[in-house]
């Protein structure tokens, strides 16, 4: 894919200045759209988005919004994007031998096969 294009500040600034220059005017046609939940849209789609450029890795997603993987986790639950297991929905539900009952996790030994 092509990189992404560079955002410069309009007469000089600062790259954060430039940064909030162009959120502003991407908001800009939502805040005259008069949305009833806005927020909540532009928070479930800003945590999408970040979960999805990091790969659905938590601690890196957490990283890029400068929030704690705790928050992460229930954000990513809110809006359905991580399973009450602790999984992304697109995850395999394969379970490991321990949730299967297959361990006895006192002595970690495996009591049957299959």
């Amino acid at each position: 894919p092509p990189p992404p294009p560079r955002i410069t500040a309009q007469y000089g600034g600062t790259q954060e200045d430039a940064h909030a220059d162009f959120l502003s005017k991407a908001l800009q046609p939502l805040f005259d759209a008069e949305l009833a939940a806005l927020y909540a849209l532009v928070e479930k789609t800003l945590v999408q988005r970040a979960f999805e450029h990091c790969d659905n890795n938590q601690v890196r997603t957490a990283h890029l919004l400068g929030i704690s993987r705790n928050v992460l986790r229930a954000l990513l639950k809110r809006y359905g994007f991580l399973a009450a297991t602790g999984r992304t929905p697109r995850e395999k539900t394969a379970r490991l031998p321990y949730e299967s009952g297959l361990v006895n996790t006192d002595e970690n030994r495996i009591l049957a096969v299959g």
